[in-house]
């Protein structure tokens, strides 16, 4: 829980130095609540870096919460429809 509150209060920051970090969470982390928050947390900062970073993740996440956070961030911040393994460009 602590960790997922620090992912989230550096999500509101809206920082791009937050990058690297929430990059850092969203593809190694075991634990699948702090990569869906990554994933929120990455939308919020948005900006192309943020995109390529969730799309990136969306090819690789396998569990279901974290690939609908990404899924959902990245319709917000792009307007696209993206299924669960690859961008849709509609």
């Amino acid at each position: 829980v602590a960790q997922y509150n620090l992912i989230e209060a550096v999500g509101n920051s809206k920082s791009e130095t937050a990058i690297p970090f929430l990059q850092e969470i969203l593809s190694k982390d075991l634990d699948e609540s702090n990569r869906a928050g990554a994933a929120h947390a990455l939308e919020k900062v948005g900006g192309p870096k943020a995109i390529q970073i969730l799309e990136d993740a969306l090819k690789k996440e396998q569990e279901t919460t974290a690939k609908m956070a990404i899924v959902y961030s990245l319709k917000h911040l792009t307007g696209k429809n993206y299924d669960e393994s690859k961008p849709n460009e509609q």
